[in-house]
């Protein structure tokens, strides 16, 4: 592959299409998006490989639009660098048949090589290459085999961050209708921040739950204790007073975009920090894992925990056994015991 980014910005694909043919192309776009232009050009001029006789390179273009489709903006962006910048620089013109351990564990060691101490980047690369190939295993049949399995890099996964139930306490209060509505939910539900654009139709407030669509476009339903009950009726009947062309079939709506579900809860989560007093960085995903490693405190079991959250592995879920623990050292470091005799 040969693109090079001209002093315009413009992009200049050499196109090789056999051992005397050739061809140029200024292409307007990022260098990412030339690529893939070079790579469905070539598919298009040559004659289509068998279906299990496909490289890499040839099922990036396709694959990408099937993830800019499925998934959410973020996972396609992450997904396009991953792939982009390491994974197609070397198998990229390896056929997906042909790739076996021996081939994974070679990028393994090249890419520590690289960046020794980011084992954990190494292993959502591999992931990512994974998943396309068993996307055309299985979704439109091109590979006939996933890839082998491989053993991940180890690494060793920082506890998150949380706060305790008194800080929660405080960071709830003093908020408006709107704001007190999304930060329970977020934080009772425990929910992503991108779980937030449910509509009011998604609300059953008579089996007091909420159907919230999570990561992979995968389903669930979410109790409505009664705070986040009464949180949400209040919103409500502020939301049908207001004029119906500022309305929103969103229950959180985004205050720039009209229409649109609320992307950016920076603002209220930063006014209702300084009204709590609290100094230390709170992010959307510090209420979910607060919400976590409370449920574990009060003895809800682990599989419990896990479906709230919408886990497919409980591996992810169980890192809130250890918060919950340094929660209870943290607290039984601050008891003084006077001295007797």
């Amino acid at each position: 592959m040969a693109v090079k980014t001209l002093p315009d910005g413009r992009q200049k694909i050499d196109i090789r299409l056999g051992r005397k043919k050739r061809t140029t192309v200024i292409y307007t776009g990022t260098k990412e998006d030339a690529v893939l232009y070079e790579i469905a050009y070539k598919s298009a001029y040559t004659k289509k490989r068998p279906q299990s006789d496909l490289t890499i390179s040839a099922l990036v273009p396709d694959y990408l639009a099937w993830v800019s489709d499925h998934r959410r903006e973020k996972t396609y962006k992450q997904k396009k660098r991953n792939l982009f910048a390491h994974i197609i620089p070397f198998f990229g013109n390896v056929l997906a048949s042909h790739i076996n351990k021996h081939m994974l564990t070679a990028y393994k060691t090249k890419r520590k090589s690289e960046s020794p101490a980011h084992n954990r980047q190494i292993n959502i690369e591999l992931i990512d290459l994974s998943a396309m190939v068993g996307w055309a295993c299985d979704e439109v049949e091109l590979v006939e085999e996933r890839l082998p399995t491989v053993s991940q890099l180890p690494y060793k996964r920082k506890l998150p961050q949380v706060l305790n139930r008194d800080e929660m306490e405080d960071f709830l209060t003093s908020l408006d209708a709107y704001e007190k509505a999304l930060l329970f939910t977020l934080y009772l539900g425990g929910l992503r921040k991108d779980e937030l654009g449910f509509k009011w139709a998604d609300c059953d407030f008579s089996a007091k739950s909420i159907l919230i669509t999570g990561k992979g476009d995968k389903e669930r339903r979410v109790a409505m204790p009664p705070e986040m009950e009464q949180a949400l009726l209040a919103w409500m009947s502020e939301w049908e007073e207001q004029p119906e062309d500022r309305r929103s079939e969103y229950v959180f709506r985004s205050r720039r975009r009209r229409g649109m579900p609320v992307k950016d809860i920076r603002s209220i989560i930063t006014k209702a920090k300084l009204r709590a007093g609290i100094t230390r960085r709170i992010t959307p995903h510090t209420l979910r894992h607060s919400f976590a490693t409370h449920q574990i405190e009060q003895g809800t079991d682990i599989r419990v925990v896990q479906m709230m959250l919408g886990h497919s592995d409980i591996r992810t879920t169980q890192i809130y056994v250890q918060v919950a623990m340094e929660l209870k050292r943290e607290a039984a470091g601050r008891l003084k015991v006077k001295r007797v005799g």
